[in-house]
């Protein structure tokens, strides 16, 4: 076995770390386009190929890593989301989202209150559907959310720039590192054919790297705005509430706290007094499998087999709270001043959260990759100390 490993791990070098990651890339694509019964994703793998090609190119031509994989990001996440947006093609859920934005402007809440199948519910928090308001994307979620995305890595690279660079340059290797991530099929995947998960993912990251530079206000709308998406936007902010005492005490986390949860509460109870029952029975019931018509969320993930095995949905939720308590008290004692920490504790949380919940899906861990990645790079390559 230690032999397999040291002859894997020179020929990684002898090809190099971008050549052989992209090449795995290039290779997931074909595998999406061997099964035609999913066009979108085939239509993606068809445009993101060409994008991994394009980058293994520009490896042997001398282009360099970092624009290398720039092209490959470019490719497998930009072109094909525009495409696909300009056709029309989609998950269901971009239009779960359109819809309800339409019904919030015109009736202050994006909940049908007696909603009869599947697609008529919008388990979604009101903050989400803003996003399906934009008319230059005829109310597609994705272009926005991907727009937002870009905006909070750039932010993560202009924070690590505050560290002087040495020898090597640790600013071109996080570039290089961001743009595979962003570039990794399961990422790019999401946001192309999706995009649902990517404004919470990235108003998170957006978070964390102003917590960083000491923006705690600004980081709190943020954080604020992704509890007004999604209930899982709390595990990010009581994270960062104990990161914030850390760094600077506890009147700045109360601060922070304060402000936080106001941004929610003023974005959510507008539309929840509108109509309490409705948004009741969207947000709650229909994920909570408490509704008549059941959410199409499925996995092989402990919470969804739990919940297959008989075990009844109170249950179910019992024990998420049960763990997130557990988890509430390990970040409070093991707790540090350090951004990176925070970033990995809310990957954490948001992990526990999605294998335990009686309806979930694989894509739902694009936004715990997409909060944990970028500041563990930074921090490896020396980019981040722990009070920045």
């Amino acid at each position: 076995m230690g032999t397999i490993r040291a002859r894997a791990a020179a020929t990684v070098r002898r090809l190099g770390t971008e050549r052989v990651v992209l090449v795995a890339y290039l290779a997931f694509t074909v595998w999406v386009l061997v099964d035609p019964s999913r066009e979108t994703q085939r239509v993606w793998a068809t445009v993101a190929a060409i994008g991994y090609a394009a980058a293994l190119v520009g490896l042997s031509v001398g282009l360099g890593p970092r624009r290398s994989c720039l092209v490959a990001a470019v490719g497998s996440v930009v072109v094909p989301t525009v495409l696909l947006v300009v056709r029309g093609m989609g998950q269901p859920e971009i239009r779960v989202v359109h819809s309800g934005a339409v019904q919030l402007m015109s009736a202050g809440s994006p909940y049908l209150p007696d909603p009869s199948s599947v697609y008529e519910y919008r388990p979604y928090l009101p903050a989400l559907y803003a996003f399906g308001v934009v008319p230059a994307t005829g109310g597609d979620l994705r272009l926005p959310a991907l727009a937002l995305l870009v905006a909070a890595l750039v932010a993560v690279r202009f924070w690590s720039r505050r560290v002087p660079a040495g020898p090597v340059d640790h600013r071109a290797a996080l570039d290089t590192r961001l743009a595979l991530l962003v570039a990794c099929p399961l990422v790019a995947a999401a946001i192309a054919v999706s995009g649902v998960d990517v404004p919470q993912a990235a108003l998170t990251v957006l978070a964390i790297a102003l917590v960083a530079r000491h923006r705690y206000a600004w980081s709190a709308v943020a954080i604020g705005l992704t509890m007004a998406i999604k209930p899982t936007g709390a595990c990010a902010a009581f994270v960062l509430v104990v990161c914030i005492y850390r760094r600077d005490g506890l009147a700045a986390a109360l601060r922070f706290a304060g402000v936080s949860g106001a941004t929610a509460l003023v974005t959510v109870l507008p539309v929840a007094r509108t109509d309490p029952r409705a948004m009741w029975a969207n947000v709650v019931e229909f994920p909570s499998g408490e509704s008549l018509v059941q959410s199409p969320a499925a996995s092989p993930l402990p919470g969804v087999l739990l919940r297959l095995a008989g075990v009844p949905a109170w249950a179910s939720l019992a024990l998420v709270l049960v763990a997130g308590a557990a988890f509430a008290v390990w970040c409070v004692v093991r707790s540090s001043p350090d951004v990176s920490w925070a970033a990995s504790r809310i990957a954490l949380g948001l992990c526990l959260a999605f294998l335990l919940v009686p309806y979930s899906r694989v894509g739902y861990f694009l936004v715990p990759v997409l909060v944990f990645f970028p500041f563990q790079w930074a921090a490896l390559h020396g980019r981040t100390p722990a009070y920045a």
